[in-house]
C-alpha cells in the first residue's frame, strides 16, 4: 500500500517496548498489560485494541489435566517456566503466585517455543494468553492443555502506544489505521 516506506519491526517484552517509546527510541509500541493498569504511565498514550486472558498451560499427561479452573494454589506446587522480565505476563504470575512459598521457577525463557516443548513434555507449567494458544499446533494436537486461572485478575489489554512527547507522523497513523482495520 505505500511501497516508499519501509517498515521496521522489533520484537520484544511489554516493558521493553514501554521505555523505546518513551525514549523516542520507537515511534508506536504493541504490548500487552494487565487490565486497568495503565494509568501508571505518564506521557504515554495507550489504546486498547484486544482483551486477552492468561491460561496455565500443562502438558497432556499432566494431572492438572483435569483441574480447571485451576487454583493459584495448584499451580506452585509445580516447576513454572516463565518469560524473562521484560513481559508483563511475567510480572503478572509472579503476583499471582507470590503469597505460595514453594514457588519452584524452572526457568525463565524469551523463546516462546522452548517453553512450549518443556510444557509439553510435562516438565513445567507455562503460561499464555488465549489468542496465542487459539491456534497454537501443540494446543491443536493435544500435547498442550490450556486451562482457565480460578483468579480474576488474569486478563490483559492488548494495545498500541505512542508517546506523548514525541511526533507523531502521518506514516504511524496510517500504519495504526491499517492495523485496527484488520483487527
Amino acid at each position: 500500500q505505500f511501497p516508499k516506506v519501509n517498515l521496521e519491526i522489533k520484537e520484544a517484552g511489554s516493558i521493553e517496548i514501554i521505555e523505546d517509546v518513551k525514549g523516542g527510541k520507537q515511534d508506536i509500541g504493541f504490548i500487552g498489560i494487565p487490565t486497568n493498569s495503565w494509568e501508571t504511565h505518564s506521557n504515554i498514550s495507550f489504546e486498547q485494541l484486544l482483551q486477552a486472558e492468561i491460561m496455565a498451560c500443562v502438558g497432556k499427561d499432566s494431572p492438572l489435566c483435569f483441574h480447571n479452573p485451576i487454583t493459584p494454589k495448584e499451580i506452585a506446587k509445580y516447576p513454572i517456566v516463565i518469560f524473562n522480565t521484560k513481559y508483563a505476563v511475567n510480572q503478572i504470575v509472579k503476583d499471582l503466585l507470590k503469597h505460595n512459598s514453594s514457588l519452584d521457577f524452572f526457568f525463565m525463557s524469551a523463546n516462546i517455543e522452548s517453553a512450549k516443548k518443556v510444557i509439553a513434555e510435562g516438565i513445567a507449567i507455562g503460561f499464555y494468553t488465549d489468542i496465542a494458544l487459539s491456534d497454537d499446533p501443540y494446543v491443536k494436537t493435544g500435547q498442550i492443555v490450556p486451562l482457565h486461572i480460578d483468579d480474576n485478575h488474569m486478563n490483559l489489554s492488548i494495545g498500541w502506544i505512542r508517546s506523548k512527547n514525541h511526533y507523531f507522523s502521518v506514516i504511524a497513523r496510517e500504519f495504526i489505521k491499517t492495523v485496527k482495520s484488520q483487527i
